[in-house]
């Protein structure tokens, strides 16, 4: 019956393009969406993971990374000072947006980063440099490191110069490619330089904590919470919880948009095969009439709706490659991710399953007698 569902398929071309068409669309949709909701979630682990032990101290409510948080230098010189605090390995950080994202929902695509010259390793962690050095200490005023896609942007190599709100800025570093946001947009720069060319003199976002025993890092972020009352600190935990929390909007959106594209598939591939039922139930009625039995002929239902389905699908995924290069979606996020790849088969599987239910019920209804005499 296969062969059979083959032939159906090639017989009626223009139906069936137009059939494998729609559900390639849907798949395509389902595909890159659930690409952009990947990667979303894997640049917020990334970032997440790279604080490591590091606390931010910030204002209360203020989302990660802290763009909205200003609070006085002299506060956070208070911080720096507190018992259990490593003053030496944390720092004031003052963050801006230099480049706005396209998307509201996307990271910025250039994030100024004020930080104090040798507390560099606070916010970097243990990023590398691929050219020049990861830190600012020793360097003039006006240098700058450049994470690996603020270079891209900027089409920037070592020794070039920036301008930047009419300031002249020489690049001394470009970090490797970490695939976080927040690092590879980023523009380090000196703390006082950040807040003179950006008007914020004075003035910090938060300050990056960091205890001067691991261990004893509960312990710090109590202390701190219970001296500054009126401020928090963000531990890795709470900002995962605090992003967790805000993934679920968009988890449920992207759940709706499934449930859609499923439902439309079947629809689509449902309605053609109808048709194909009701312009052949003189053949079937000729074929039950020879001896073919109801469930063969049942079969070539399901092979001929499977066989769209599988069509439409894999062109589909194959359409969301490009479309992953104009989205700047990783392949893995898409295409290669197993959770992408596995849903659009199961898809696949229950489109080509349930679409072929109502037309195989109605072929089971049809009497070999009546059928040949339809016309």
């Amino acid at each position: 019956m296969f062969d059979i569902a083959i032939k159906e398929i090639m017989a009626r071309k223009v139906r069936s393009i137009l059939c494998i068409t729609g559900v390639m669309i849907c798949v395509f949709l389902l595909s890159t969406i659930q690409g952009l909701s990947n990667r979303l979630e894997v640049t917020i682990a990334g970032d997440i993971a790279r604080m490591g032990d590091t606390m931010y101290f910030q204002q209360k409510g203020v989302p990660y990374p802290p763009f909205g948080s200003s609070f006085k230098e002299q506060a956070g010189a208070e911080v720096l000072n507190a018992d259990g605090v490593n003053e030496g390995a944390s720092t004031p950080v003052l963050f801006v947006v230099i480049e706005p994202a396209e998307n509201p929902r996307d990271a910025a695509r250039v994030i100024g980063v004020g930080l104090t010259p040798g507390g560099e390793t606070a916010f970097l962690a243990d990023t590398a440099a691929v050219s020049g050095s990861t830190t600012l200490e020793g360097e003039a005023e006006n240098a700058v490191i450049l994470g690996a896609a603020a270079a891209e942007f900027y089409a920037a190599d070592i020794g070039d110069s920036l301008l930047i709100r009419e300031k002249e800025f020489l690049v001394t570093g470009i970090l490797e490619q970490t695939g976080t946001a927040n690092t590879d947009n980023a523009f380090i720069i000196p703390l006082d330089t950040a807040q003179s060319v950006f008007g914020r003199g004075g003035m910090i976002s938060a300050v990056i904590v960091v205890s001067e025993d691991g261990a004893q890092r509960t312990a710090v972020e109590a202390s701190l919470e219970e001296e500054f009352a009126n401020w928090e600190v963000q531990t890795q935990t709470e900002i995962e919880e605090e992003l967790e929390a805000g993934l679920q909007t968009p988890r449920s959106i992207l759940g709706m948009i499934n449930a859609v594209v499923f439902f439309v598939t079947i629809i689509i591939i449902m309605n053609v095969m109808m048709m194909s039922v009701k312009e052949k139930t003189r053949e079937i009625g000729t074929m039950r009439a020879i001896g073919t039995r109801r469930l063969s002929v049942l079969a070539l239902i399901f092979y001929e709706s499977l066989i769209l389905s599988a069509l439409g699908g894999v062109l589909g995924l194959l359409a969301a490659v490009p479309a992953s290069f104009l989205l700047e979606i990783p392949l893995s996020a898409t295409l290669l991710s197993p959770l992408v790849f596995g849903r659009v088969l199961v898809l696949i599987f229950l489109t080509g399953v349930f679409s072929g239910l109502l037309p195989g019920y109605a072929v089971t209804r049809i009497s070999p007698l009546e059928a040949l005499r339809y016309e």
